[in-house]
């Protein structure tokens, strides 16, 4: 007889005695009969919000997934977890727009770790197993290339056992919480997900939210060939794109913009030509093509940090979010977010930084989020060349690769055949050839 797959939650100890507490009073109030595993999986749904949305700090729980896995249950649910000061809300809610978002309460995060097995004759358990069995039918409607790597992802084997170890070596409170949260859902066909997402069209799996060092886990001879500085090449790749056209007007402009990430803004990108000075000045083709090689080479980082000299790599890095992921200004009109970072970045490339913000400006009807189209288009423009591009041309070249993101994880026999056809898909589209990194798992 088989036996089914367990599935693992852990949780801080200090979490797990006041849910248990609060299942008792509950109960003998007699007016609500709470199930420990399901107060217990939204705190761990919690834990893996807060993995693969890294800089958020609050989240929603009234999610597809935990409506169809808790129903009507959900709200009172969260209300006991709120009480009992287990999770902490924002306070902020907008009728029809926003609901209340939450957040782990950290004070509780710094104590043992307790792992709990779902009962698989439960409730839960088979909510889990049947929404698993949905996704997969789901799986017959992938592209021929998306099923191959879907194929390899679900049969690479994973070591837990040096994963968990290594966790609780070198990571402490929250940071190990997550790290094992991540693990116990790859070592599990019903806790493993390959979806792409409907916004930014990235293929998310397991390994997309897992820390970088865990990848080395992964059982095999792989190497991580990653796109370097990649965010700012994929801006500069958007830039040249906007800067070719200048002499258009603004229907051809847009024509020569064929990747579907500009259909998001396309009066923007015309206001934004209208930015680049129509003489071709000196000074405006020095400031982009010494961005583009800057990226090109993979030290913009390196090099940003030399004009300044208390600016450190990661200082960079943070910066770059504040201008690609960043709101131009606070909602309530209290100033601008990163406001000293965007000072930093504007005192380099003064007509770079004008650009980007006018194609994250929300337009005349005053589209709060609007500045959220760069980021996504950014990150579809990136989910284009390596997933719908890259990866196909491999798998018909017979290498299935594992992907996160802007990277690929490959046998090691095959890293000079995968760059080579990376460099390739780069330079037909776009006329340039940027740098990889490959590094051993």
């Amino acid at each position: 007889m088989r036996r089914s797959a367990r599935v693992t939650l852990t949780l801080p100890s200090l979490m797990f005695e006041r849910i248990l507490k609060a299942t008792s009073k509950a109960q003998q109030k007699g007016t609500f009969n709470p199930q420990k595993e399901d107060l217990f999986y939204i705190l761990t749904e919690l834990v893996h919000l807060g993995n693969i949305r890294k800089k958020k700090e609050f989240h929603s729980l009234k999610n597809e997934k935990l409506k169809k896995l808790l129903g009507y249950k959900l709200s009172a649910y969260i209300k006991i977890l709120e009480n009992e000061e287990i999770i902490i809300s924002d306070r902020k809610y907008i009728a029809g727009k926003k609901c209340f978002h939450y957040k782990l309460n950290l004070a509780l995060v710094n104590s043992e770790l307790i792992d709990y097995q779902l009962d698989v004759k439960g409730k839960l358990y088979k909510s889990i197993t049947k929404e698993a069995n949905r996704q997969k039918k789901n799986y017959n409607r992938l592209e021929p290339h998306l099923k191959q790597m879907k194929d390899l992802f679900y049969k690479t084997e994973f070591n837990t056992t040096e994963a968990k170890k290594w966790a609780r070596n070198n990571l402490k409170e929250g940071s190990l919480l997550a790290a094992i949260s991540s693990i116990n859902n790859l070592s599990n066909s019903k806790t493993k997900y390959f979806n792409r997402n409907k916004t930014n069209q990235r293929l998310d799996t397991n390994y997309t939210c897992l820390n970088k060092n865990l990848r080395q886990c992964i059982k095999g001879n792989y190497v991580n060939i990653d796109l370097q500085n990649s965010q700012p090449v994929l801006l500069s790749l958007l830039l040249n794109t906007i800067n070719s056209s200048t002499n258009s007007d603004s229907t051809l402009c847009y024509k020569k913009l064929k990747f579907k990430p500009f259909k998001l803004y396309k009066n923007k990108v015309v206001r934004a030509v209208s930015l680049i000075p129509k003489d071709g000045s000196i000074s405006c083709n020095e400031e982009f093509i010494k961005f583009k090689n800057s990226c090109l080479v993979g030290r913009f980082y390196d090099e940003f940090k030399c004009d300044f000299d208390d600016l450190h790599r990661d200082d960079v890095k943070r910066l770059m979010f504040a201008i690609l992921f960043s709101s131009n200004k606070f909602k309530n009109g209290g100033g601008v977010p990163y406001s000293n970072e965007k000072k930093v970045f504007k005192s380099v490339y003064p007509l770079i930084y004008e650009i980007t913000k006018t194609l994250k400006d929300g337009d005349r009807y005053g589209e709060n989020e609007s500045y959220k189209n760069l980021s996504i288009s950014l990150q579809q423009l990136e989910s284009f060349i390596f997933i719908d591009v890259i990866a196909k041309e491999l798998c018909e070249n017979g290498i299935i690769p594992l992907t996160i993101h802007d990277s690929f994880i490959v046998s090691k026999d095959e890293a000079e055949e995968v760059l080579k056809i990376a460099c390739n898909v780069f330079k037909t589209i776009f006329g340039v050839v940027p740098s990889f990194s490959v590094e051993a798992l």
